[in-house]
């Protein structure tokens, strides 16, 4: 079996099970079949679902169909954050790059916390290099001017901070950005701080099954929509482009309930790379922990040499078919899958499809008890029929340009072989002037030695 030819077996395989699913499924949406037929169509639907796992499992010479692969990148740095506010007397804590402006008079005792160095309010005989600041007076300009020189004394903050301000005004700019390179494993994810900011560079493409991770919040990349079986709602589908991964990334963030609360993402003009701007809200001085992740059991991917020269390659890549990573069956993480149309379908609860290489049930089919299930169960099973029918026709474009390949390779081959030969007829009318010439010259050289010859003989005829 060719490699081309038992991926699409496999492939062709995987959609006639999903349209044996979508009828057993349609079939038990649009009758009132007794319990006892209901639960025969759901063990159908069960055993199909194994199936299609079992496809994910077949081997095509040295590449299995099932790729497997984990790589994981962590961003750790710290960011400093720009807010403006209004500072009024009491504790008050301060984070960043920080201007503000004292509204009301502080009173003796009062705190003010700047990046967990404590300032404290006394009356008078104010000591800056102990974190104190004179309100004596009651006036805020003088409390301001005090609080200035104590802050620019603490040694902590003057290492980070240049202190300016006039009035009531109090200015903490940042000497130099504290946001370090990400330290990375993997060029998926690299980034650079700034102050407020966070340049994210996703310079590779996430696959099927991958995730994106932001803070604890993971954003899953797939083949479907979005849904509510990934982790906190958010998922983004496979993008063709870096650039449209990177725009959906951004649109994911500013729409996911946490994630919006302390970021607002866009997408850089200039070096394609996704921002994080802190919000006010969200001000911290701690960088943004960023992750990606592959699935562990994603697409196949299989890179090829198609020329003869460096360079000349062609990647090949299908997506995972398997029931998991289509939606008809779940793997335990969630109860409840989302179709494209926004249908909710549930999960049964109890494992009831194995991995169609034992008979171990790991997976949980789809719910298709009652009509409502059914119905919904009908729009994920389209939705992975398109899904397959879609891979059917990236797999037939993938044979065409392998097939175009070859024939080039073909004619190319040919051409080579018909300069060879014109090459070598060259080189041998060539050998064939010079033999020509040479025997001339040779011909000639006799004929001039047989006339020397002949002279001698003349002379001798005299003398008789």
């Amino acid at each position: 079996m060719t490699f081309s030819g038992g991926v699409k077996d496999v492939v062709a395989d995987t959609l006639t099970v999903d349209q044996k699913d979508g009828n057993l499924t349609i079939y038990l949406a649009n009758t009132t079949a007794s319990n006892n037929t209901a639960a025969k169509i759901q063990t159908a639907v069960q055993a199909l679902g194994t199936v299609k796992t079992a496809n994910g499992d077949v081997d095509f010479s040295k590449y299995q169909f099932k790729a497997e692969g984990n790589w994981d990148t962590k961003a750790t740095g710290e960011d400093i954050v720009k807010a403006n506010t209004t500072l009024v007397g009491g504790t008050t804590e301060v984070k960043g790059d920080y201007s503000f402006d004292i509204a009301k008079a502080f009173d003796v005792g009062d705190l003010v916390n700047v990046k967990g160095q404590i300032f404290t309010a006394v009356a008078g005989n104010a000591v800056g290099s102990k974190n104190e600041f004179d309100v004596s007076g009651g006036d805020i300009d003088n409390q301001a001017i005090s609080l200035r020189n104590a802050i620019s004394l603490n040694s902590t903050l003057s290492a980070t901070y240049n202190v300016s301000g006039t009035g009531a005004n109090v200015d903490l700019k940042e000497i130099t950005a504290t946001g370090t390179d990400l330290k990375t494993t993997d060029l998926a994810v690299k980034g650079t701080g700034t102050a407020g900011q966070y340049a994210v560079d996703v310079s590779s493409l996430m696959t099927n099954g991958a995730s994106f991770e932001l803070d604890g919040q993971k954003i899953s990349v797939s083949n479907k929509a979005a849904n509510v079986g990934y982790a906190n709602g958010t998922a983004i589908k496979v993008a063709a482009t870096v650039a449209d991964q990177t725009k959906a990334l951004a649109d994911a963030i500013n729409t996911n309930a946490t994630l919006k609360v302390n970021y607002t993402a866009s997408v850089d003009s200039t070096s394609g790379n996704l921002v994080l701007t802190q919000t006010a809200f969200g001000a911290s001085s701690t960088a943004p922990q960023v992750s990606t992740t592959t699935s562990t059991s994603g697409d196949f991917i299989a890179k090829l040499q198609i020329g003869a020269n460096t360079g000349q390659t062609m990647t090949l890549d299908v997506a995972d078919m398997r029931s998991v990573a289509l939606g008809i069956s779940g793997d335990g993480t969630a109860s409840t899958v989302a179709a494209q149309n926004g249908t909710i379908a549930s999960y049964v609860a109890t494992a009831n499809v194995s991995n169609g290489t034992d008979n171990t049930n790991v997976e949980f089919a789809l719910d298709i008890s009652t009509a409502d299930k059914a119905t919904a169960a009908i729009s994920v099973i389209d939705d992975a029929t398109a899904a397959v029918s879609a891979e059917r026709s990236k797999l037939g474009a993938y044979q065409n340009r392998l097939e175009h390949t070859i024939n080039n390779l073909g004619t190319s081959s040919q051409n080579i072989t018909t300069a060879e030969a014109n090459i070598r007829d060259v080189d041998m009318a060539k050998e064939m002037t010079n033999f020509q010439k040479n025997n001339i010259l040779q011909q000639a050289a006799q004929a001039m030695l047989a006339q020397a010859n002949q002279q001698p003989q003349g002379v001798l005829q005299l003398l008789r």
